[in-house]
């Protein structure tokens, strides 16, 4: 039978909020609140503190409530939009509890038409039914936000949160013309490889139905921004964004913005491979359209080649595309691979800081002691005019580094691609010899 608690969740000082917990679909988050464990991830923190009253927010992909109760809590006018008739009910539960009377709670599938669609519940993992993954339907109606804001007369929607488990493309078709205007809100959103596949729709699908409207599109990483287009490879199944229309300002929020390296790009792609099946089939599927470079990376060749034989056959399915033998059979010229070890030797000297520090001195053993000093016991101390200056030029290092390496891996591909065209080139003519013999 199920039983619903209540919990108190504070977001900050003289700020808290109660929430209905059921017991019908346990899971992570409402076994966290229910033990009280529970704190709310960057994401939900960066929305709250963006939050201002009297703000008119919508949250599609409610859950049970934890961003629709805490704006609500903060002020905000919410509208609240959940397929799931369960977790609506803990959520009406809980507007009652708290004696909200700003939020409005609409039970449906927000979509790209209105009509009806089958739902399949599960917590914060329900999603809409399709071919790829089925189970337990429920049938809920399905209606468009530009709709339900027609409906409710409201003149503005100041911020969109959005995690609806793969139907996002559909429903940012649904509010076109609420993004097509000039004061289109922010949006806090969630982007799952895996649940979007169901749909036919991936990451970079998703980030350019953005675009088309003008958004600018940042990954959220705690105390980070960084920025992304939608042709670029998202290395984590799992991934929250804010999309804006006018480029953050540095220190936005208080938070840094700062592009993807290289190396944390393979980082985490190479993370994912490890990870749940449906995470190591996101990303088999993802790199088939990755950047050449970041295929031919060593430890990426070597990680696909693991999900080659992986255990989980959907793992095996998603990166069949991958040859190996296709890269691995062509040797490259002796003096390519020279070039690539030694741009692959050089990475470490483009981080200059502190590197061979020296002073000079007319007293030889003062120069070595001050460096001494320097390196040892006031390198924590920031020089206002020499350590910017290091720091720039390690950005250009580091930057000049990896184009350099990009072009000499294009051109690796490239003397690939010529050796197979023109082994299979050699192949033919030795077929077409043998049937006129």
């Amino acid at each position: 039978m199920d039983q619903i608690s209540y919990h108190t969740l504070k977001i900050r000082e003289n700020v808290q909020f109660q929430i209905a917990v059921g017991t019908r679909f346990w899971d992570p988050i409402s076994e966290a609140i229910a033990n009280q464990t529970f704190s709310f991830p960057p994401v939900l923190d960066l929305a709250f503190k963006l939050l201002k009253p009297a703000y008119k927010v919508v949250d599609l992909g409610v859950h049970i409530g934890t961003f629709s109760l805490g704006a609500a809590a903060l002020g905000c006018d919410v509208l609240a939009v959940e397929a799931s008739p369960y977790n609506a009910s803990l959520v009406k539960a809980s507007i009652a509890r708290n004696q909200f009377d700003r939020v409005k709670i609409i039970t449906a599938a927000v979509s790209d038409a209105p009509g009806a669609l089958e739902f399949v519940e599960g917590g914060p993992f329900g999603f809409v039914a399709n071919p790829v993954m089925q189970g337990n339907k429920t049938q809920v109606p399905a209606v468009t936000l530009d709709a339900l804001l027609a409906d409710l007369g409201w003149p503005r929607v100041d911020v969109i949160k959005m995690d609806i488990e793969g139907s996002e493309v559909a429903a940012i078709r649904g509010m076109s013309r609420l993004l097509a205007r000039d004061d289109a809100p922010l949006i806090i959103y969630e982007s799952n490889g895996h649940t979007l596949h169901f749909f036919g729709e991936t990451p970079n699908s998703l980030i350019t139905a953005l675009e088309g409207f003008g958004y600018i599109n940042y990954r959220i990483k705690p105390g980070r921004f960084v920025p992304v287009r939608s042709n670029e490879l998202q290395p984590e199944c799992n991934v929250d964004y804010l999309a804006v229309k006018e480029p953050l300002p540095e220190n936005w929020a208080g938070w840094k913005i700062s592009p993807m390296t290289p190396e944390e790009t393979i980082s985490q792609v190479l993370a994912s491979c490890t990870e749940a099946p449906e995470h190591r089939a996101y990303i088999a599927r993802a790199l088939a359209t990755a950047e050449q470079t970041l295929v031919l990376d060593p430890r990426v060749i070597q990680a696909l080649e693991s999900l080659r034989m992986d255990s989980d056959p959907s793992v095996r399915a998603a990166v069949s595309w991958f040859d190996s033998s296709l890269i691995e059979s062509i040797a490259l010229p002796a003096q390519m691979q020279a070039l690539l070890a030694r741009l692959e030797s050089l990475r470490p000297q483009t981080d200059i800081m502190l590197r061979g520090y020296n002073v000079r001195s007319q007293v030889p053993i003062i120069g070595g002691l001050i460096a001494w000093l320097r390196r040892n016991l006031t390198s924590h101390l920031r020089e206002p005019y020499l350590d910017p200056m290091i720091e720039r030029q390690v950005e250009f290092n580091r930057q000049m580094w990896q184009e350099v390496f990009n072009m000499a891996a294009i051109q690796a591909r490239a003397l690939q691609r010529l050796a197979r065209l023109e082994a299979r080139l050699s192949d033919s003519s030795l077929e077409k010899h043998d049937s006129e013999c």
